[in-house]
């Protein structure tokens, strides 16, 4: 079987690579999706973090909430340390597809479960098992992007499913939404209170 294959992608809709191989749209468009869930699912607190943390009661005021703000962002990493390497073996062994699939289920009830949960305990856990642990990409998506490829060194088609949507994400959001309103972050916000 080619690489495409394993992963259980065909080659219908195609489009020849500067090296001259091909790569499969869909399969790109499918990877660059991935890559939206991913960036989200560990970046989208950073703007907020903080500003949690004192609403759900972890930290007395926007000063205090340094340390929670910065556990949060943490727990995903520790728990990739952990689960990396199980990964990259769970695509060997069942290949790149189901593994992703896996992957993103697991992202997507750990944001569902992390939206839903207020205590801190509650939310440590999940970010470190479901969003971090739970998460594959990392230890998959080089070797998903090779396949989809064809080519040995995918870095080109890496960078355009990666950086693509990871610089597109943000500003469509912004051009959707708009720029955040200082009235808006609440009440408890310090922001708030200063501006008004």
């Amino acid at each position: 079987l080619s690489a495409p294959h394993v992963m259980g992608m065909g080659k219908q809709a195609s489009d020849a690579t500067p090296g001259g191989s091909t790569f499969d749209r869909k399969a790109v468009a499918a990877l660059c999706l991935l890559n939206v869930a991913h960036f989200y699912s560990l970046c989208n607190l950073f703007s907020y973090a903080g500003f949690l943390s004192v609403d759900a009661g972890w930290a007395e005021d926007i000063d205090q909430a340094g340390l929670y703000a910065g556990l949060l962002p943490t727990m995903v990493m520790l728990g990739r340390i952990f689960s990396s390497a199980l990964w990259g073996a769970a695509g060997d062994r069942f290949g790149g597809r189901a593994c992703l699939t896996a992957s993103m289920l697991f992202v997507m009830v750990g944001n569902l479960l992390f939206g839903a949960t207020t205590s801190l305990a509650g939310v440590l856990v999940i970010r470190f098992l479901l969003l971090g642990a739970g998460n594959g990409y990392v230890a998959l998506i080089g070797p998903a992007t090779g396949q989809v490829s064809g080519d040995p060194r995918p870095a080109n088609l890496l960078l355009l499913h990666t950086r693509l949507p990871s610089h597109v994400a943000p500003s469509l959001l912004h051009r959707l939404v708009g720029p955040a309103k200082p009235r808006s972050l609440g009440s408890s916000s310090q922001l708030a209170r200063s501006s008004a």
